[in-house]
């Protein structure tokens, strides 16, 4: 294949929905329109061995006024986690705290959680009964998945429910053990 891991992060499904050839009119015109699904081309990647990785962000899993619409998408059943129907963004100027469920697992193992710089935000979603909640963030005293993942076919799907950049992640950046945790979640040599 042509990669072992796909990166999503702040991409609506819309951005997904027309192939560029689409706009080509004097292609089309004297025949139907119709392109392979882009979602049931990703899913089949996954399936066949690929890492696919969403970050959160406003046009992430549900997004603004459920705008991100990955819920609606031929895509969601692939996902470790639900979208929420309507809006899930959950932020704040004074961050949010955030623990290990799985210390164990190679994406978090032998870095300090504890040192996190805060994090302003990030998308509400519900762990499937088919995913491990690696990472979880507390709003109003309720835990929400941050980091989870599942294996899906031969692949495996993860999905950071806050930002790896400005403006949900602009702090998270900072973190001494920033590249390390990417280097772990992507690495499984690491």
């Amino acid at each position: 294949d042509w990669a072992d891991i796909i990166i999503f992060a702040d991409v609506e499904t819309k951005c997904l929905m027309l192939h560029p050839d689409f706009f080509n009119r004097t292609k089309w015109e004297d025949s139907y329109v119709t392109f392979p699904d882009r979602f049931d081309l990703l899913r089949e990647w996954v399936e066949k061995g690929g890492h696919f990785h969403m970050n959160g962000g406003w046009l992430s899993f549900s997004g603004e006024l459920g705008k991100g619409g990955w819920g609606r998408s031929r895509f969601k059943n692939v996902l470790p986690v639900d979208c929420l129907p309507g809006d899930d963004l959950i932020e704040s100027t004074s961050s949010y705290k955030v623990r290990t469920v799985e210390d164990s697992h190679r994406a978090v193992k032998g870095l300090d959680w504890d040192t996190v710089p805060p994090i302003l935000g990030f998308n509400e979603t519900k762990l499937k009964s088919s995913a491990t909640a690696i990472v979880e963030i507390e709003n109003m005293g309720e835990w929400h998945p941050l980091l989870a993942e599942h294996d899906y076919g031969k692949g495996r799907v993860s999905t950071w429910m806050t930002g790896a950049s400005p403006h949900w992640g602009i702090n998270f950046m900072k973190w001494e053990q920033y590249q390390q945790f990417w280097t772990q979640l992507f690495n499984p040599e690491a």
